[in-house]
């Protein structure tokens, strides 16, 4: 099986980590090698920060960290979102925990995304 066969190139740019939990049988991390187009013993899983809302860890965040910006743009925190299911469920890779929207306040743009997930942002003249 290559990368090719199953996933966009397109997703690869939000990876933020992977790590060898000696599933691969190679050197590096099976999530790297699959990427290279090298054939790979089975396909990666990796998770983006969405799939950890169901958790408790998850959840008590939030309580110290309410707003999304703040989870988004703490770094510690967007590294521990992020990490938080690979704990959990030992996958070969996380994505990043951010927001598109992120780099705008240093181009002088405000916003705010409620919890809701609806995006707050007044219009650019």
């Amino acid at each position: 099986m290559t990368m090719s066969s199953w996933v966009s190139p397109l997703l690869l740019v939000a990876l933020l980590t992977t790590i060898d939990y000696g599933n691969s049988v190679g050197n590096e991390p099976l999530l790297i090698r699959a990427a290279r187009g090298e054939p790979v013993e089975r396909a990666p899983v990796w998770m983006m920060r969405q799939a950890g809302r169901h958790m408790y860890a998850y959840r008590s965040l939030c309580q110290r960290f309410p707003t999304f910006r703040e989870r988004s743009e703490t770094p510690a925190v967007a590294a521990e979102v992020s990490l938080q299911p690979w704990r959990a469920y030992g996958v070969d890779g996380v994505i990043l925990f951010s927001d598109i929207l992120t780099p705008l306040p240093a181009m002088g743009l405000d916003f705010n995304v409620t919890e809701g997930g609806q995006i707050e942002i007044d219009p650019v003249t």
